[in-house]
């Protein structure tokens, strides 16, 4: 077997010892305990690790927590802000519904009076034509009045001219002074010589 010298780390000094060259032979440990070494180590870099590494996992532990929280913070704004765009969609929704309802209600209010205004315009034009047939069919008649009219006139003056001799002036001046009523007409003509008669041919003149 080979011998090993002692072995001193951090103050720990293994003790001498053969070392077995075959799983038969038997470990040769010295017996006196006197000649091991003493145990003198106070684990303190050990003891830091460990603060260390407890300190660690809890900062780990934290900043999960931290990441958790953060994550459900971020859902709930998203939520949030996906309910804020649902509701905005739904009132612009609504708002162009009610702006098409509006415009039906105008192109209906349009249509309406468009339709009353067509219905006018037929009205006034019924009637300008019933006007132009009434004055198409009373304008004949006027006419002819008037030549009957005109025909009398000049029938009575040359009555009146046969009987007084006057001239178309004077027989003008006094059938229109007495309406054209020839008798009344021609006894102011005669009458017009005498004082009471001429004051009354004068009085129908005034007339």
């Amino acid at each position: 077997m080979s011998q090993y010298s002692s072995l001193q780390y951090a103050k720990v000094i293994a003790p001498s010892c053969e070392i077995p060259t075959d799983i038969n032979t038997p470990l040769n440990l010295p017996l006196n305990i006197n000649t091991r070494a003493t145990f003198d180590y106070d684990f303190s870099t050990e003891k830091e690790a460990i603060k260390i590494a407890k300190e660690s996992i809890k900062t780990e532990a934290e900043s999960k927590q931290q990441q958790e929280d953060y994550e459900e913070r971020k859902k709930k704004r998203t939520a949030e802000k996906d309910e804020e765009n649902r509701l905005a969609m739904e009132a612009l929704a609504l708002k162009q519904t009610e702006d098409k309802a509006a415009a039906v209600v105008r192109q209906k209010e349009q249509l309406a009076q468009k339709q009353a205004q067509e219905q006018q315009n037929k009205e006034a034009e019924k009637e300008a034509k019933a006007s132009q047939l009434a004055g198409a069919t009373s304008r004949p008649k006027d006419d002819q009045q008037q030549v009957s009219s005109n025909q009398r006139e000049r029938e009575l003056i040359q009555q009146f001219q046969q009987w007084t001799g006057a001239t178309d002036e004077e027989c003008n001046h006094y059938l229109s002074a007495y309406d054209w009523k020839l008798d009344k007409a021609v006894q102011a003509f005669f009458g017009r010589g005498s004082g009471g008669g001429g004051g009354g041919g004068g009085g129908g003149a005034g007339q």
